[in-house]
């Protein structure tokens, strides 16, 4: 199991916990698209999961939790497997979190090499 991202991710991708196993920092530096260099699609791709998930909207219940919900990404960008891995103690809360995790996709297609199963924290405060 990879750790959890960074803070500074978490927080652009609204408590998203993507595992980017310690290199979103070089990510962020060597940009995305043209300006990176060979080989570094799979470093960045963390990252543009992030980015991808900053799109999430919080829920918008009553209820006060979180539900952490992990997904694995397939080759063309679609979810290939979602499920909660930790509720947040409410059925309907857990559904509502796996509904918006699946809303934003496709994602990026992974490069060759990249990780493909994330973490994401949703909740309300």
């Amino acid at each position: 199991m990879a750790s959890p991202g960074n803070a500074d991710a978490n927080a652009r991708a609204g408590q998203s916990a993507g595992e980017a196993r310690g290199r979103s920092a070089q990510s962020r530096e060597a940009g995305t698209g043209q300006n990176a260099r060979p080989g570094q699609g799979a470093a960045q791709y963390p990252f543009l999961i992030n980015r991808h998930l900053s799109q999430l909207r919080r829920p918008t219940t009553g209820f006060e939790g979180t539900a952490m919900i992990v997904f694995t990404v397939g080759d063309t960008g679609a979810l290939s497997a979602i499920s909660v891995r930790h509720s947040s103690g409410n059925a309907e809360f857990d559904r509502l979190a796996l509904n918006l995790v699946r809303n934003v996709t496709p994602f990026p297609a992974p490069p060759p090499g990249a990780q493909r199963t994330f973490n994401v924290l949703i909740g309300r405060r």
